[in-house]
């Protein structure tokens, strides 16, 4: 590759991408046109990250940048809404192409990075300051993930002591045990280039090897067979342009999800048997001429290629090559692939095929949990009671004192728990504790000794602190926005730890007091709680922290006993 040619080629196609947008009003009086040359390209690189990696186009890429004097090394924020992910780039322009971002520069941005999951702007420019309101509502998002973009013209590879700062803080920062929160995309030449390439486009050409394939000819001609997830795995170099037909992209970590991942990592062998499998919307389908007609493995070419169905099962087999250094467990599986020809077929059938295949209802785990007897009786219970407990799928959920649903009870039961690891499940994936009922941890919370009664009782406590933390000013509090939101299972379950709690389930102790108990104890527990976090984990994202069980572990055992009215012996109370 000519280094200088190509620079002057991705120079000339940022222009026409992006010259009329970006924004150099922050520049000051009398700056020379080589700056503003300079800054011109640094932020179209920015926006051609964001639009790579999002559904940005590009006067919202261009809108999107930040950079400038006291950005904090952060050169532009895009919020993807579809994907939940927000992604945090810093920019470096080298005419040369001999530099690629120093250490210095990395630490910045990471510096940068840290204030902004404090959502700390005291030191940020207008542009980033324009962006708090936003960024602080991205924050307390639950399920949000954050990608951090370097992108650059270097012609090499970031140096070890960058990588190692990058990793490093990547590391911190997740360490919850199932799909990280954060990650990181990194932008050399190379990469540039690819992806400014006319010529490119977003088309995209398969060869596919299908074994124990089958064919359909009429009405419209289609293969069908099973393809190896490491094959899978290895379409990720084409990334998100694979599902531009299709209705959504990977959603990251969810219940089914999270599921997939689970068996990609440790019984691939039987993902087959466990996945509904993939359909592949092409152009053109040809046969290689590899092994004739013989069904038990051909080679497929397909030209103009689509993921129309099975995105989430694509995405699981991305992540968990991805954190596996593009590696698979051993014993490859395989996975269930159709491959759909659109050459003779009529106008608008690839969009049938799209809705038609997304358009199935999903079974999830507290489906499961309909089929044990426990939740038959506590719903008789309740009803006995003059409550309804909505535990099947289809159910109406009941309002305020109706009654309860089964998610409600199960987060209210496991937080109940004397294990803060139940509680940690609950907010990390809720579905973890219906994913197999017959051993725990859902039989810990649902067995012969459930009462409604009871449940109901840690319904109402759980209700009442979600009110007290919803409703409580913590603007005061460094962070209290988001200790309140990540961190309320954790509080929940310190409350019932609160001495003022033990009686949660007495009768004699009225709804009202009870109420009021729980009210009490929640503001007492998210106080110590900030100061704790303030004191041991300040320069980390909150997210994943509350669902990590280790660390909440540690959290909660700076506490004495439960017993004991100060839960964080030793801290100093937030004034």
């Amino acid at each position: 590759m000519d280094t200088t040619l190509t620079i002057e080629r991705i120079a000339h196609a940022l222009d026409v991408r992006f010259g009329s947008l970006i924004d150099l009003t922050d520049l000051k009086k009398g700056a020379s046109e080589e700056a503003k040359r300079s800054h011109t390209l640094s932020r179209s690189l920015a926006a051609l990250a964001i639009m790579t990696l999002s559904e940005a186009d590009p006067q919202a890429a261009a809108e999107s940048i930040t950079d400038g004097y006291d950005d904090l090394g952060i050169d532009a924020i895009y919020y993807e809404s579809a994907d939940n992910a927000l992604y945090v780039v810093q920019s470096k322009w080298h005419v040369g192409g001999q530099k690629t971002i120093d250490e210095g520069e990395c630490a910045k941005f990471v510096e940068g990075v840290k204030a902004l999951i404090r959502a700390d702007f005291s030191k940020a420019n207008a542009r980033l300051k324009r962006r708090e309101n936003e960024v602080r509502e991205i924050l307390l998002r639950p399920e949000v993930r954050i990608t951090l973009v370097l992108i650059h013209t270097g012609s090499s590879q970031l140096g070890d002591h960058v990588s190692n700062l990058l990793n490093q803080f990547l590391a911190r920062q997740n360490n919850v045990g199932d799909a990280d929160v954060f990650t990181s995309e990194i932008f050399d030449l190379r990469r540039v280039y690819a992806h400014l390439d006319p010529t490119a486009g977003r088309r995209i050409n398969l060869d596919v090897a299908l074994s124990e394939w089958g064919l359909v000819r009429e009405p419209y001609r289609a293969y069908y067979g099973q393809v190896k997830l490491s094959d899978v795995a290895g379409w990720a170099k084409h990334g998100k342009a694979l599902f531009d037909r299709n209705l959504r992209f990977y959603r990251g970590s969810t219940e089914v999800n999270d599921a997939m991942d689970g068996t990609i990592a440790g019984a691939s062998q039987k993902f087959w048997y466990f996945n509904n499998g993939i359909t592949v919307l092409c152009e053109t389908i040809g046969k290689a001429p590899l092994n004739g007609d013989g069904r038990e493995w051909g080679v497929f070419q397909c030209t103009g290629v689509s993921i129309v169905n099975g995105a989430q099962t694509v995405g699981a087999i991305w992540e968990r090559s991805r954190l596996n250094s593009g590696l698979l467990p051993s014993g490859d599986g395989s996975v269930q692939l159709r491959i759909i020809s659109l050459e003779n077929c009529p106008a608008g059938f690839g969009s049938e095929v799209t809705l038609a295949t997304n358009n199935q209802n999903e079974i999830k785990h507290r489906d499961f949990a309909a089929l044990d007897e426990t939740q038959h009786n506590l719903a008789r219970e309740m009803t006995l009671d003059g409550r309804r407990y909505a535990f099947k799928s289809g159910d109406i959920d009941p309002k305020n004192g109706e009654g309860c649903t089964i998610e409600e009870a199960t987060i209210a039961l496991a937080c109940a728990s004397n294990d803060i690891a139940m509680a940690v499940v609950a907010k990390r994936y809720v579905g973890g504790l219906w994913k197999d009922i017959t051993k725990p941890p859902y039989t810990t919370i649902f067995n012969q000794m459930t009462r409604a009664h009871d449940m109901w009782r840690a319904v109402v406590v759980s209700r009442a602190v979600a009110r007290a933390l919803e409703g409580a000013d913590y603007s005061q509090i460094e962070r209290g926005d988001q200790i309140a939101v990540h961190g309320n299972r954790f509080i929940l379950h310190l409350v019932f730890q609160d001495h003022a709690m033990r009686r949660y389930k007495e009768r004699t102790l009225s709804e009202v007091e009870l109420t009021e108990n729980a009210t009490a104890a929640a503001d007492r527990a998210f106080r110590k709680v900030a100061q704790a976090v303030k004191e041991k984990y300040a320069g980390e994202y909150l997210q994943p922290l509350f669902k990590n069980i280790e660390k909440c572990k540690g959290l909660f055992h700076r506490a004495p006993q439960p017993q004991e009215d100060d839960l964080f012996k030793g801290l100093n109370h937030v004034p």
